[in-house]
């Protein structure tokens, strides 16, 4: 099965799966299955130093999957 993250995951259930996988970047899914966007490992680090930002994915949207 492919490795994709959930738009709903949080920010520990993604670094675990980056760290588990050994991976850098994940595609981001929604309910139905479908491409809504990637996730960077840099992205969480970044955010897993600011404390008080919210905890869900911050996933960027490829203008192919608009």
């Amino acid at each position: 099965d492919p490795i994709a993250a959930q738009v709903d995951w949080s920010l520990q259930e993604a670094m675990a799966v980056f760290s588990h996988h050994r991976i850098s970047e994940l595609p981001v899914i929604d309910d139905e299955h479908n491409p809504v966007g990637l996730v960077d490992i840099t992205d969480l680090v970044s955010l897993t130093d600011q404390p008080g930002e919210k905890s869900t994915l911050p996933f960027q949207q490829p203008k192919h999957f608009n």
